[in-house]
């Protein structure tokens, strides 16, 4: 091996070494049911408390993903409740593969929601 390639050998190394792996996302489950009724993680959650419990449980866990399972039967509103809820807590956003026309019916409101606005 030459040894003016050493240098940056050790260096790489170094580079590396400091580099961790991702930590992984905590995922945490809102359930949405047809009564309109909202559980995170089997703990019933009153509609007006989703903001502020989603804010408390992300800055504890900082990779904190919420999946939103909604009952087929629940209303679009409930459901854009709890979607906007998880938004305004700055947490990540996953929906059930479980009813895949909700995801496609709110996938609208969500990118609208996402958009920057309009500056005059």
């Amino acid at each position: 091996m030459h040894t003016h390639r050493l240098p940056l050998l050790f260096l790489s190394a170094a580079l590396l070494s400091a580099c961790g792996l991702p930590t992984p996302a905590v995922h945490a489950e809102l359930r949405v049911s047809e009564a309109g009724t909202y559980l995170l993680d089997t703990v019933p959650v009153a509609a007006a408390a989703l903001p502020e419990v989603l804010q408390a449980r992300h800055a504890q866990v900082p990779t904190l993903l919420v999946q939103v399972r909604a009952s087929p039967h629940a209303s679009m509103e409930s459901v854009r409740l709890a979607v906007a809820a998880v938004k305004s807590a700055h947490v990540r956003l996953a929906f059930a593969d479980e009813v895949p026309q909700l995801q496609a019916a709110l996938s609208p409101h969500i990118t609208q929601n996402l958009q920057p606005p309009d500056t005059p």
